[in-house]
């Protein structure tokens, strides 16, 4: 297939997944900026088909295939092992710093879903899959925001995901909104609860979560970041002063902070 193809990037896209509308965008801009080879992209959410539900996963010890982007020349001295599970693991084998060379994104900067189906290959325990029950992480001393969690919510909330309806696909996402506004709700709840709580996290939350659905991300990252896509026209990055936008009570009442339960997704 790398033979066959004639673009400077071959990029695997498995069918069963659900990648953002800017998936590539964000890929490419990373290994421009960087001038590196190669990007994957860090598992951090898995959607069951077999149990129709959202789960966290902590990640695994080497990057999967399925979210690979490379650079055609380096990938075509290479070969995928005849494996079905694992199968481009060994492009690393010769680098002691495959983490470096493969360019993994975190979650939190570019989400997606990895779909688990009755068929799939790679075992539950490999994954590390725990159920979403909140946004804000509590099992430490003080409650610390779930930043992977709350992009994904932003993804969902802003139309970053493609329109698939009537397709497979769309239960995932639909499964995965429903979740989350649940995990939210209880989340304004549990702030509106703990005042101490609200003051540090309610404003970061609100923020993190996509705030108010006409400001969008209107620059590059510093590494090379592609601002934030939407399938929606009218939330797509536009070179905007975020200022310009902000509610004039932003950073006003704590009440305020905390109301996100009531607005729009």
């Amino acid at each position: 297939a790398v033979e066959c193809s004639r673009g400077d990037i071959v990029c695997i896209w498995d069918d069963d997944d659900i990648f953002t509308v800017d998936r590539i965008r964000q890929q490419v801009s990373r290994m421009w900026a960087r001038k590196a080879a190669c990007s994957c992209i860090g598992i951090g959410y898995v959607y069951s088909s077999v149990e129709d539900a959202l789960h966290r996963c902590k990640g695994l010890p080497l990057p999967f295939e399925h979210s690979f982007c490379f650079q055609r020349s380096w990938l075509s001295s290479r070969k995928f092992s005849n494996s079905s599970l694992g199968e481009g693991n060994i492009l690393f084998d010769e680098f002691r710093d495959w983490y470096g060379e493969a360019q993994p994104i975190p979650p939190e900067e570019l989400p997606y879903l990895y779909i688990r189906t009755s068929s799939s290959t790679a075992p539950d325990d490999s994954l590390e899959l725990y159920s979403t029950l909140s946004c804000i992480a509590k099992s430490g001393r003080e409650p610390t925001l779930d930043g992977e969690l709350l992009a994904l919510a932003r993804a969902l909330r802003r139309e970053r995901f493609p329109s698939l309806e009537g397709y497979p696909g769309q239960v995932a996402l639909s499964t995965a909104l429903e979740m989350l506004k649940k995990a939210i709700a209880e989340d304004v709840a549990f702030m509106r609860k703990h005042h101490d709580v609200a003051q540090r996290l309610a404003v970061g939350y609100w923020q993190a979560v996509g705030g108010e659905l006409c400001v969008s991300q209107p620059k590059w990252g510093v590494a090379g970041e592609a601002p934030e896509g939407s399938a929606n026209a009218s939330l797509a990055p536009t070179p905007v002063v975020l200022a310009t936008l902000l509610p004039a009570d932003w950073n006003a009442e704590e009440s305020e902070a905390i109301a996100i339960g009531s607005r729009s997704w």
